[in-house]
């Protein structure tokens, strides 16, 4: 069972956002260079609630190594 508080965080971070918000939702960030959404600062957490939340292609880069979070899907 999960922990309450940490699927309400995800849950807040990740509101909205169609299919990638769903995957977002879905993803163990503790396995990302990102690490574990409960370390990630405010300020993260803020710009993928707004790029989740705008209806248009965003994406947001983030950190030394420029990881990228997007609202659509992008070929590596």
């Amino acid at each position: 069972m999960k922990d309450p508080s940490k699927t309400q965080l995800i849950e807040s971070v990740f509101a909205g956002g169609g299919e990638m918000g769903a995957r977002m939702r879905e993803l163990d960030w503790s396995s990302t260079v990102l690490g574990p959404l409960e370390q990630w600062p405010q300020s993260l957490r803020a710009c993928v609630r707004v790029m989740l939340g705008s209806g248009y292609p965003m994406l947001v880069c983030w950190g030394p190594a420029y990881t990228i979070c997007t609202t659509t899907h992008i070929d590596r």
